[in-house]
């Protein structure tokens, strides 16, 4: 019931937040991988192989949903 309220976002049931927007440390994310950093910062999934030219076309035009603290 609740993911559908978070259309544009990661569904609640998946870590999604209610307005869009979630906080992390910048220590946290700096010890994230590069694949998990886009994931957490653009909301997206990846498998894990794209290129780099792959990622910028997936994340082209979105908004950022991380906020660095």
């Amino acid at each position: 019931m609740m993911d559908n309220l978070d259309k544009d976002r990661v569904p609640f049931g998946d870590g999604g937040s209610s307005n869009g927007h979630n906080k992390m440390n910048k220590s946290d994310f700096l010890k994230l991988p590069f694949t998990k950093r886009v994931e957490a910062l653009y909301g997206i999934n990846l498998k894990g192989d794209e290129k780099l030219s792959e990622i910028q076309i997936l994340i082209d035009g979105l908004e950022p949903i991380l906020d660095i603290e």
